[in-house]
């Protein structure tokens, strides 16, 4: 193992005794770490600091100490010398190796949070249903002054990684204390569609793609290097064509949005989509010809993006509450 682009600040100090007048230390930085053939690391310093090595006797170093970003000081065992002027290029070697370090994913959103409902009034215009957030309880008026009814809340207990299959465990996602709380309420003429923001989809390799992966960023995921896969990236589900409920996954879409290069922010358009399959559309295929629409992967990045107008007529035909099998 190479790792060339090792870089750090290092440290060593010669084996004499401490009360040595000769005893002898450095510090540089790490320029190249290479694991040897025998187990062993060999670790090439440019040595910055003393300016002058030239009265180094650099063996007094084997069975001295070296340490790399303030680690632990780990034995050496031998000492080559790559040059001998006055900015010497130093290879420890040491059989152990320990380098502190800390991993940091690239997950940035912070919970909890609502989903954002912006789209929903543009999207289901044609079909002439407009969505009120008032927490499935009804207004008296037309507009969002509900959006504080006891079941918009921002306190169901955060899950990192939701698994999101079989449909069952949707439904129970959905359904824990302080989450969908207004099933109950549907009628014919009061609809009540539920989105519940949630981080990410878990991974499960027992699960098809899309359900199978986190789908962030991370180069291994397959999903996020294959946007027009209908099932990636997995940025929401409902539990079943008139389904009660749907889980948006918000990390999931703000990472895809960032590593697309997305203009149009993804979670508006995904929680529109996501209610549509609980009002009955089932999602449709761009790549076959003449499908186009809001419940194909043409939502993302497409600031207008509407229902086609299959679509439209099957939300104007609807007479049951979407969540409710008609």
């Amino acid at each position: 193992m190479n790792l060339t682009s090792a870089s750090g600040p290092v440290t060593a100090t010669d084996s004499l005794p401490t009360a040595d007048p000769n005893k002898k230390s450095i510090s540089g930085v790490l320029t190249s770490l290479i694991r040897g053939n025998n187990g062993s690391w060999n670790l090439t310093v440019g040595v910055s600091s003393p300016s002058d090595t030239s009265s180094f006797n650099w063996q007094d170093f084997v069975g001295g100490t070296i340490s790399i970003a303030g680690g632990a000081n780990v034995p050496i065992t031998v000492v080559t010398v790559q040059s001998s002027t006055q900015h010497v290029t130093i290879v420890f070697t040491t059989a152990a190796l320990k380098i502190p370090f800390k991993l940091v994913d690239d997950d940035v959103t912070l919970m909890p949070t609502m989903p954002d409902t912006s789209y929903l009034a543009a999207a289901y215009a044609d079909a002439y249903i407009l969505p009120i957030v008032d927490g499935g309880q009804g207004c008296n008026h037309n507009d969002n002054s509900c959006i504080h009814n006891s079941n918009n809340k921002m306190n169901v207990a955060f899950q990192l990684n939701n698994v999101t299959t079989p449909v069952q465990v949707i439904t129970t996602a959905i359904s824990v204390a302080d989450a969908l709380e207004s099933d109950s309420n549907r009628v014919n003429d009061f609809w009540i569609a539920y989105v519940l923001a949630a981080y990410q989809p878990a991974s499960d390799p027992t699960q098809n793609a899309g359900g199978g992966q986190r789908d962030d960023n991370d180069p291994n995921d397959p999903d996020l290097q294959n946007p027009q896969n209908l099932q990636s990236p997995l940025g929401g589900v409902t539990n079943g064509l008139s389904g009660s409920g749907a889980l948006v996954f918000i990390e999931t879409l703000r990472d895809q949005d960032n590593s697309y290069g997305y203009v149009v922010p993804s979670i508006p358009r995904v929680v529109a989509h996501e209610i549509a399959h609980q009002c009955g559309l089932p999602d449709r295929d761009a790549n076959q010809p003449g499908i186009h629409g809001l419940m194909t992967f043409e939502l993302y990045n497409n600031a207008n993006i509407r229902f086609n107008s299959d679509d439209i007529a099957m939300l104007k035909a609807r007479v049951k509450s979407c969540g409710v099998m008609p």
